[in-house]
């Protein structure tokens, strides 16, 4: 994932982007992918802790990568 650009963070999951907005970040603009045109990204404003919550929203959790050593 490529997270930022100078002052804004780009989300390509439509997933990722929803909790964000939840937790009161403010979203910036939505186009099109560049590489994939049916895709949608989410440019998010670079402020408030968002690459803490980013980084929260997609590290794997403790309990997945443990359940799969079965």
């Amino acid at each position: 994932m490529k997270y930022t650009e100078e002052h804004n963070v780009i989300i390509y999951s439509g997933k990722i982007a929803n909790e964000l907005l939840r937790r009161g970040h403010r979203i910036v603009k939505v186009m099109p992918d560049r590489r994939n045109k049916i895709k949608t990204v989410f440019v998010f404003a670079n402020e408030r802790n968002i690459l803490r919550d980013v980084d929260e929203l997609t590290r794997p959790n403790d309990s997945e990568i443990f359940a799969s050593l079965d």
